[in-house]
């Protein structure tokens, strides 16, 4: 096994991590799984690259829930959905319902294609994710879960269903990827305000290989961009890196296009514009931070959080969109990245 990491070295890391996420024009990003790889180390070194000036962006910090997680510890202390700062804010308590559609393991309702004696796997009975959720939301806990089967989001959103009976609505829950879920489960999910968290470029990266797992039709109704919008569920988008790169123009292309790797195009009905792509990597994921009151927009009273490209990409080709790149990035009105050099002096 490698050795643990250090607190400096952790420090570092955020640091290095910080850097290139806004050569993209990233000003904001969530971890996705504090707790998933040092423990406590991980919230230590966030917090130590706060207090020493050491996290050039916002941070937004999920906590690893469940048997392995790190939540008991982080709720003793304090450390809940909503505490901290702009900087570093404390989000949502983050589960784990199944795996992935290329590792043949998301938890479907239909056999994949390929393997058709294979549903996928659930991590959790139906139970132990019923009382996993309604812990994490009776603590006040944001609960982002990870779900991309259609067989998963239904066991996570009952679990959702039955402990948001009894409250907890407010807190803005999530479905993590929420891939490939059915129309049923769109109303469901908004009917109780709960908000998908997709990754448009998993078409672009991976839409051949979700087409030879579960079929072109499928996978053209996955990750439904348009339909959640028009039911003003909004969806946040976000490049899931490492899983795909954290490259910001790269995922806007691919809602305009939903084009997968070898140019087919899966689901050309749930295409967006590009004002409307825009918004779901910019409000969308302020609103499911719990952010949206001082960053998101560009608007007087806001954060002056602000990407400059090279061109301006609301008069380009969808199939343009792609060649842009981020000159700048001004995160809380200060000049975080500098591709030219031109913004100093």
């Amino acid at each position: 096994a490698m050795p643990a990491l250090t607190l400096e070295e952790a420090v570092a890391a955020i640091e290095g991590a910080s850097s290139h996420l806004l050569s993209f024009g990233v000003a904001s990003v969530m971890d996705a799984g504090v707790g998933l790889n040092g423990r406590l180390l991980d919230m230590a070194a966030f917090q130590a690259a706060r207090r020493s000036g050491r996290l050039p962006l916002r941070v937004y910090l999920a906590l690893l829930a469940g048997p392995d997680g790190i939540l008991d510890e982080c709720y003793a202390a304090g450390l809940v959905t909503g505490a901290g700062d702009e900087f570093l804010k404390i989000g949502p308590a983050k589960l784990f319902a199944d795996g992935s559609i290329g590792g043949h393991t998301a938890a479907m309702s239909l056999p994949y294609f390929n393997d058709r004696n294979n549903r996928g796997i659930f991590i959790y009975s139906d139970k132990e994710m019923q009382d996993l959720v309604a812990d994490c939301m009776a603590r006040g806990y944001q609960v982002a879960t990870h779900a991309i089967g259609d067989a998963a989001i239904e066991q996570v959103l009952l679990a959702y269903e039955r402990a948001m009976a009894g409250g907890h609505s407010e807190l803005r829950h999530r479905i993590e990827h929420c891939g490939f879920g059915t129309n049923e489960q769109m109303r469901r999910l908004r009917d109780a305000g709960i908000l998908p968290i997709p990754q448009p470029c998993f078409i672009s990266h991976y839409g051949d290989v979700y087409a030879d797992a579960v079929g072109a039709e499928r996978t053209g109704a996955s990750y439904p961009m348009r339909s959640w919008i028009e039911n003003h569920m909004q969806p946040a988008a976000s490049s899931d890196s490492p899983i795909c790169p954290p490259d910001t123009l790269a995922n806007l292309a691919s809602m305009l296009t939903r084009k997968g790797p070898s140019g087919i195009i899966y689901g050309q009905d749930q295409t967006i514009d590009i004002e409307r792509a825009i918004e779901t990597m910019t409000y969308n994921g302020a609103y499911a931070s719990h952010s949206e009151k001082y960053k998101g927009r560009l608007l007087p009273g806001q954060a002056a959080d602000i990407a400059i490209l090279d061109r301006d990409i609301s008069a380009l080709l969808p199939d343009e969109v792609s060649a842009t790149k981020v000159d700048a990035t001004i995160v809380a009105g200060h000049i975080a990245f500098d591709r030219l050099g031109a913004c100093s002096g």
